[in-house]
């Protein structure tokens, strides 16, 4: 998968977590911040990696919202 498009599902998926009740309400300091980008980064590794280029952005992004009922 392209990286532009696995960042973009990535970025999603990581707002979305971030979005939860268990986070909602808690403050972000550099460190924080650091590990999302982390994340961000390395699941979006994983799906350059994994998935092809064919795979449209928004087919995934709603799989994962359906099922995460997002």
């Amino acid at each position: 998968m392209k990286k532009i498009t696995a960042d973009k599902i990535a970025l999603v998926m990581a707002r979305d977590i971030l979005r939860t009740n268990s986070h909602y309400q808690r403050n972000i300091d550099l460190t924080t911040a650091r590990d999302i980008a982390e994340f961000i980064n390395s699941l979006s590794e994983t799906f350059q990696k994994t998935l092809d280029d064919e795979i449209d952005s928004s087919h995934i992004i709603n799989a994962y919202k359906n099922q995460s009922g997002k």
